[in-house]
């Protein structure tokens, strides 16, 4: 019964990932193309509202100014910094599009994400993983946050950047990454490996799979 109550909560939250907001979130999205609506707040003025609306027009989205309060409720009450952009369901990118991608690439590092809930938790890593040149990140479709309007404001439009699979099966994943020639690794949080990955970063491709309790070379 709890499984099931929690699955009908966790869905429902999910389909609620139509709007990014924030100047970043709302920027990178709009570059992107993925913007069918803009909102900003009526009474907001500055060298931001400027850009934004200027770049809303050049990518022919339309615009409503509308009331700080109309705001709050539309991000529930989250920093929106005057901007909600809504947004086509957002679109992850096929394991095999992201292997084809780093086909070429030299010791490519790709970044599983297990177990993940905390939105801001993944925003914060896809953030960092694009400032660290990471090619690609995987997450599973199930018991998992996936990419909401917290995870693209948290990101600072990181999402738009860095490819993300989602998949069903993380063990038949980390068999496909092995047969495709990544080296796996796993990482416990309160074990410090990075000087393991330097070392495995000289000898060839390579992959790190992070989950707490967990520390195993495949």
């Amino acid at each position: 019964m709890f499984h099931q109550i929690w699955q009908l909560c966790y869905t429902s939250f999910m389909e609620k990932n139509d709007i990014v907001y924030g100047v970043h979130a709302v920027t990178e999205a709009l570059i992107a193309n993925t913007g069918n609506k803009l909102y900003i707040q009526d009474d907001l003025r500055g060298k931001n509202v400027e850009k934004i609306k200027d770049l809303a027009a050049d990518k022919k989205v339309s615009i409503s100014w509308t009331p700080k309060k109309t705001l709050q409720e539309m991000t529930e009450g989250a920093v929106h910094q005057g901007f909600v952009l809504r947004v086509s369901e957002f679109a992850y990118t096929d394991l095999n599009e992201i292997l084809a991608q780093v086909a070429d690439q030299d010791n490519p590092l790709l970044l599983i994400l297990d177990g993940l809930t905390d939105p801001h938790n993944l925003g914060s890593i896809l953030r960092t993983a694009d400032a660290t040149q990471v090619a690609g990140v995987i997450i599973p479709k199930h018991r998992a946050v996936g990419v909401t309007p917290v995870v693209a404001k948290t990101s600072t439009g990181a999402v738009e950047h860095v490819p993300i699979a989602r998949v069903t099966n993380l063990s038949q994943t980390l068999d496909k990454l092995k047969e495709a020639g990544f080296w796996i690794f796993g990482n416990r949080y309160e074990w410090n490996a990075f000087s393991q990955m330097e070392y495995q970063w000289e000898v060839g491709p390579h992959h790190w799979k992070r989950r707490q309790g967990h520390f195993v070379q495949y």
